[in-house]
């Protein structure tokens, strides 16, 4: 009874039992009226890849295939939305339903399930069609991945479903690509599959009536479902494997790919340039010659070209697809037979170029052989060229002629025609041989015929001179006979100017003649006559010259105006005469070995006499010719002479005949006297007027000033107006003191004034500029004058009069006219007190910035400006950041420009612990402050990290996860604690072994791939394993027992307490600073290092500085910086000099005093003593506030300042060397001092062959270290040797670069190599031999190749060939 009940209650209950489901049923499954036959709601296509019509359209282009999908999928989504959702609200609406209990919502509820099961079977039905078609059918064995390129397997039983081209692509066309690509394929199938889906979503559910409200939709499949998202997955995996078969075809051509970009032109030419022509021309050498290395070339693009039009068919199936790749062999194909083509051309233009310069050639050699020579030269050249030159031309051509020929056999053999034109030009170049045969017998027949008619010409010639040098010899012999005086004009003019031509012509003809007679080569005819002639004739020359200027000259000086003669001109004239006829009188009278002519003797001496009388009046000329005779003195001269009715003067009538005449020769004695007064006020006077001409054209030269729009004053111009100034002003200051400069008193004084202005203008101005160059672009700055309102307004006054004055005196630029420009020295004096004022308030205002951030102590003025001008943009700021902390290099940004991460010089990243916004805190001084407390944080918070982290994991991934600096922080931590552990239970040994194990481990770690940070990080850490090792066996041999035992406290011990990292030795602990340093390499540990160590702990935690001292190259400096390094300090190092003074000392002390930083003084004992002397007392200063606890004192200037008491204070001293000082006993007694001596260096190469990678790095370092001990002793003394530190840490980086190259060849064998390879260069040649011996006894049995660097070798080859340089075998490898 209940189960009937329950029957009759579901009956009544079930709403699909309702005829109105049955309709709906009947038309999804029939479609309904108006669809043609055979069409289905439940048969309809979403995505089509099996209907008979997208089959036969296979292959289908993607375009094609997108719009197919689209259309198909449209279709059916037009008929559900608009034909079965009207369908399905007819039935409804013929024949409402009888709803159970009258609940209409249950029932249309129940009608939606209905419908969405339908639809989600459709949707389904599609998408399972899809993924079996593609993903089934379209999914080949991985065998078939390759491809069929010839069709010459079956491996594809379906017809491909998709056309995909491969051509030329890419950037420049020099790729192969697919058309579309193969990725495109993918995204369309997988649009199709979610097309097919979405075409579904948002049908609107039966029943609805109220379509204000939202619609309900019949519920579907959405595109996350799994199932969905399986089919997606499925297709996504089927079209990348059907990738493979088209990826195996491109890889077919890949070979050739490179054809693609190559011009046929270019390469061509490019091989043709760089073909090697056979030492042997004939080819019997075996050598390829020119045409086999073309026929070569031809072949293999002949053969290229063969091969890809032979390697596939044009459309390949590949599976899923067909690949056209009739474009890209096409192409490739064409490309290799142009290139063929290009060097066929090139040897047919070769051809046709060679057949051109034959002809022009041989053309060239007709017309020469047909010119008719003009002179000897050409008679004998000609007959030399038809001889000689022109059958050695002929050879060369009839054997290029040869080359023609095989050069044409080269081409018919390839069927490669040439122009008409060109076979012209080669037809003429073969017959030209036979005809020059005819043409160069004919030319040597006439060329012989002139030969013989110029040799005699020249015959003829020599017989002619020889009869004009007969009557030469006759007319000099005629001179002996002239002896009268008074016929010196007929003489001078009539014989001996033409015997002088005569004689020149003859020495001309004689030249000509011996060139004609070694052209002919006849000997050479000896004409000694024509020397022996000019020889003869030169007395007489001389004789007659003389005399007849010296007539004309004492004729011109006596008549003459006396006003126009030159003194010193006359009396260096009548000086030379006179020696020259005391010579000539006693040539001819017979006393200097001639014989007597009593005639030319005669004219000699009647000459002489003349000049003898004339030098009697030169006192008298020298007295009234003086150039410096000005109206005062001619008076005075008058007055001397005291002529009646004579004044003496200059004008254009008297002359020195008229002087004597009136007798005024006698007062020479006195007019002499007044004309030397004369001659020294008028040296005076020329200088004045020079130094007046000195300054014209020079003129003040102005520069604009950068975007200032003004200018401001060239140095250039300065320096010539300075090097005036000073060479005139003592010349001025001597004039003042001269008597003789009482006529020019007026000029003399204004002068000096002037100059001494202009001086005081130079002097002032330099200085105004030099301060408005500093402080102009500071106050450019809106940002500085702000915060100075007072001096920016002072500067913005002098601006405005210094750009007056750059206009002022631009306008009127001469440099002597400056100190007339109206009140320029007062504006320029008024303008230096005013910068002094805002240099003054600029400083103060300096001060308090850094005072607020004392880092800003370690800048100079110029870049603290530079930051605080930036002080809002922090991104500016960033190059700036490593001058305030050693390792940042810059810091990353956010895009709300707030800091977010520390970047390293070497590139290491460490995120802040917090992010910083500049903008937040304002002025720069804060925000690089804050920054400077997060970056401490920062490390403490990794380095915490990384502590918890070393016993989680194998140290060496451990290694690789911490910047350099914390993993070696850390790792010393675990080390200190193990090493304790270790000594309390009696394990060193063990743990020696262990430490053994890490070390061979990391250095393995070296050797491998690793990132450029990760090997910094690693050999430094090498390093200090090193040392930690050598410890612990050191202790272990030693017996320690006990953790208080000496040996154990005496090394640097790291323990992490109260959330922080302390660092002990011995005694004395330090806080670890947390500065970041980045990732730096660190010191190898000695002995000497340990010992340096302990004493400087020692300083810090006693409150005194300390004092390294010791020779150059002994670590003193390095050695401070590494203990800052492992305490994580920031360490300042200074260069001192004689230059420092104590009011720059103390704001370094400041500085350090108030950032807690380390101050590391290089060479402090150059500073002058009275400096040290202060420094004493400031340092003191510092210290005893240290020692007092102090958070704030007093400084020596009176400076209330803050104090860090973490500040150090260290000092390195080279004793004994020229310029040092003895420090103070006041400032000794504040620094504890160590002594360095030169460091172990086999120790030092042991520790950086580790780091390296070198696992006989203990082997090795002892064969270096005696290697170079031998060296130093055995090898000559040069000053350019070095086998010190810096050369031995050379060394040790190159080993470890053929270490990383050449990690499969042996550690010796690399470290002979390098050690030999890097010394070799620098040694002279007696050393090289001994070298080679020595590192032959300490390396037996290794034999190197030398490291090659082919391509440095060949760029400096090229470079010498350039220059002019020899090739030497030895010079090269020694460069390299």
């Amino acid at each position: 009874a209940d189960v009937d009940a329950a029957r009759e209650d579901i009956a009544w209950t079930l709403q699909t039992l309702s005829p109105q489901m049955l309709r709906l049923s009947n038309l999804w499954m029939d479609g309904g009226d108006g669809f043609e036959d055979g069409f289905a709601f439940a048969t309809s296509r979403l995505a089509d890849v099996s209907s008979d019509e997208f089959k036969a359209a296979t292959p289908w282009e993607l375009d094609a295939f997108v719009a197919h999908q689209a259309r198909t999928r449209e279709a059916t989504k037009t008929a559900l939305w608009e034909r079965w959702t009207s369908e399905t609200a007819k039935v409804f609406r013929d024949d409402p339903p009888v709803c159970v209990n009258a609940d209409s919502d249950a029932y249309y509820a129940a009608a939606a399930v209905a419908q969405s099961n339908r639809l989600r079977e459709l949707v389904a039905l599609n998408v399972r069609a899809l993924v079996e078609d593609l993903a089934t059918e379209h999914t080949y064995p991985d065998e078939c991945g390759e491809c069929d390129p010839l069709d010459e397997r079956l491996l594809w039983s379906n017809r491909p479903m998709f056309v995909v081209r491969l051509q030329p692509g890419g950037p420049s066309g020099a790729e192969a690509e697919f058309s579309p690509p193969l990725e495109a394929f993918e995204d369309a199938v997988i649009s199709a599959l979610d097309g097919a889906v979405l075409a579904a979503i948002g049908i609107p559910r039966p029943g609805v009536t109220n379509v204000a409200k939202d619609i309900p939709v019949i519920d579907t499949f959405r595109l996350d479902d799994p199932s969905v998202a399986e089919a997606r997955s499925r297709l996504a995996t089927a079209m990348r494997r059907g990738r493979a078969g088209p990826e195996s075809l491109k890889a077919i051509f890949h070979p050739h790919e490179s054809l693609l970009s190559l011009d046929a032109a270019k390469h061509a030419r490019e091989f043709a340039q760089n073909v090697v022509p056979p030492k042997d021309p004939t080819g019997k050498s075996g050598e390829p010659t020119v045409l086999d290395q073309f026929r070569a070339e031809i072949d293999r693009f002949r053969a290229t070209a063969t091969e890809i039009r032979r390697c596939s068919g044009q459309r390949v199936r590949t599976g899923l697809y067909v690949v056209d790749c009739s474009s890209l062999k096409k192409r490739l194909a064409d490309v290799a037979d142009a290139c063929a083509d290009a060097l066929l051309d090139h040897i047919r233009l070769t051809v046709a170029d060679t057949a051109r310069d034959m002809n022009k050639t041989y053309l060239e050699m007709n017309e020469r052989v047909h010119v008719k020579p003009t002179n000897v030269n050409e008679a004998v050249q000609l007959k030399k060229y038809v001889k000689e030159t022109q059958p050695q031309m002929t050879k060369d051509i009839e054997a290029e002629i040869k080359a023609q020929k095989k050069r044409e056999l080269f081409l018919e053999e390839y069927f490669w025609s040439t122009t008409d034109e060109d076979f012209d030009e080669i037809c003429t170049s073969y017959g030209w041989p036979a005809r020059m045969y005819e043409i160069m017998k004919l030319a040597s027949r006439a060329c012989n015929a002139e030969h013989r008619l110029w040799e005699e010409k020249l015959k003829t010639q020599r017989v002619e001179f020889q009869e004009k040098l007969d009557g030469y010899k006759a007319q000099i012999e005629s001179f002996e006979r002239d002896g009268d005086v008074d016929k010196r004009e007929e003489v001078y003019t009539g014989k001996v100017e033409v015997l002088v031509k005569a004689l020149e012509e003859a020495a001309a003809e004689a030249e000509e003649i011996n060139d004609q007679e070694i052209l002919f080569g006849w000997g050479i005819t000896r004409y000694t006559e024509v020397t022996k002639l000019n020889n003869k004739f030169e007395p007489f020359k001389r004789l007659w010259t003389m005399t007849w200027e010296t007539f004309k000259n004492h004729r011109e000086w006596m008549q003459g105006p006396f006003s126009k003669l030159n003194s010193e001109v006359i009396d260096e004239n009548v000086s030379d005469a006179v020696r020259a006829m005391a010579k000539l009188v006693k040539s001819f009278s017979g006393k200097g070995g001639g014989e007597l002519m009593p005639k030319p003797l005669a004219v000699a001496e009647a000459t002489a006499e003349k000049l003898e009388k004339f030098k009697d009046m030169l006192p008298m000329v020298h007295a009234v010719c003086n150039p410096g005779l000005r109206t005062r003195h001619w008076e005075k001269m008058t007055e001397i002479i005291a002529i009646p009715n004579f004044e003496l003067k200059k004008d254009e009538f008297t002359s020195l005949q008229r002087l004597i005449d009136k007798g005024v020769k006698e007062h020479t004695a006195k007019l002499a006297e007044v004309s030397d007064v004369a001659s020294r006020e008028y040296t005076m006077e020329k200088a004045l007027d020079k130094m007046v001409a000195d300054w014209e054209g020079l003129d003040l030269r102005f520069k604009p000033w950068k975007e200032t729009g003004t200018s401001i004053l060239d140095g250039a111009c300065v320096d010539e107006v300075q090097a005036v100034l000073d060479d005139q002003i003592v010349k001025v200051t001597a004039m003042g003191a001269s008597p003789f400069a009482k006529p020019f008193a007026d000029r003399v004084g204004p002068w000096g004034t002037r100059l001494d202005r202009l001086q005081s203008i130079v002097d002032q101005w330099l200085k105004c500029q030099a301060k408005w160059l500093y402080l102009e672009p500071i106050f450019s700055s809106d940002e500085i004058g702000k915060q100075i309102p007072t001096e920016a307004a002072a500067f913005n006054t002098m601006d405005t009069t210094w750009r007056r004055i750059m206009d002022v005196v631009q306008a009127a630029p001469k440099a002597v006219d400056a100190p007339n420009v109206e009140n320029l020295l007062e504006d320029l004096d008024e303008s230096n007190r005013q910068l002094d004022i805002v240099e003054k308030g600029l400083n103060d205002f300096l001060d308090t910035k850094k005072m607020a951030f004392p880092r800003f102590f370690f800048l100079s003025n110029d870049e603290l400006l530079e930051i605080l001008s930036e002080g809002k943009d922090p991104l500016r700021v960033q190059p700036f950041m490593k001058k305030c902390f050693e390792a940042v290099q810059k810091v990353e940004f956010t895009e709300q420009i707030t800091m977010k991460t520390i970047v390293s010089v070497e590139g290491e990243s460490v995120p802040l612990c917090k992010e910083i916004d500049p903008a937040e805190t304002g002025a720069v001084e804060k925000w690089m402050l804050e920054f400077e407390d997060v970056m401490k944080d920062s490390l403490l918070k990794v380095t915490r990290e990384s502590v918890v982290s070393y016993t989680e994991k194998p140290r060496e991934e451990w290694i690789l996860d911490w910047p350099g600096q914390v993993v070696i922080g850390a790792s010393q931590v675990h080390w200190t604690e193990e090493v304790t552990n270790a000594i309390v239970e009696r394990g060193l040994k063990a743990y020696g072994d262990k430490s053994n194990t890490q070390l061979t481990n990391i250095v393995n770690m070296v050797r491998g791939e690793l990132t450029k940070l990760q090997r910094a990080t690693i050999s430094a850490l090498v390093t200090i394993d090193v040392h930690a090792r050598d410890v612990v066996v050191q202790m272990s041999q030693d017996g320690v027992h006990d953790p208080k035992d000496f040996k154990w406290l005496a090394q640097l011990r790291y323990f992490w307490e109260d959330d922080t990292l302390k660092v002990r030795m011995i005694n004395a602990e330090a806080q670890y600073g947390f500065e970041y340093l980045g990732n730096s390499s660190r010191l190898v540990i000695t002995p000497l290092t340990d010992r340096c160590y302990r004493t400087l702990m020692g300083a810090v935690h006693l409150d005194v500085g300390g004092a390294p001292e010791g020779p150059a190259g002994t670590g003193k400096t390095e050695t401070t910086k590494d203990l800052g390094n492992t305490l994580g300090k920031f360490v300042v190092v200074f260069n001192c000099s004689d230059q420092m003074d104590y009011k720059g000392m103390g704001k370094i002390y400041r500085g350090l005093a108030q950032s807690g930083l380390w101050g590391c003084f290089d060479e402090f004992n150059r500073i002058n003593l009275d400096v040290l002397s202060v420094c004493a007392q400031q340092v003191y200063c510092v210290l005893q506030a240290i020692r007092e606890r102090k958070k704030e004192f007093v400084f020596t200037d009176g400076a209330v300042v803050s104090l860090d008491p973490r500040v150090g204070f260290f000092i390195t001293m080279n004793p004994g060397y020229a310029g040092r000082q003895e420090l103070p006993e006041n400032l000794k007694a504040l620094f504890r001092g160590v002594t360095m001596m030169v460091p172990n260096r086999q120790i030092i190469k042991k520790v950086k062959l580790a780091a390296c990678g070198y696992m006989q790095n203990e082997f090795l370092a002892k064969k270096f270290f005696v290697l170079y001990g031998l060296c130093e002793q055995q090898l000559s003394k040069q000053a350019h040797y070095d086998f010190g530190l810096r050369n031995i840490l050379s060394v040790l980086r190159t080993m470890g670069a053929s270490k990383r190259a050449n990690p499969e060849k042996s550690e010796p064998f690399l470290a002979m190599r390098t050690l030999r390879d890097m010394n070799m260069s620098k040694f002279v040649a007696e050393d090289v031999p001994l070298f080679l011996s020595l590192i032959a006894d300490i390396f037996p049995g290794i034999k190197a190749d030398k490291a090659v660097f082919p391509e440095v070798e060949e760029a400096m080859a090229k470079v010498a060939t350039e220059k002019g340089l020899q090739l030497h075998p030895s010079w090269l490898p020694q460069r390299v």
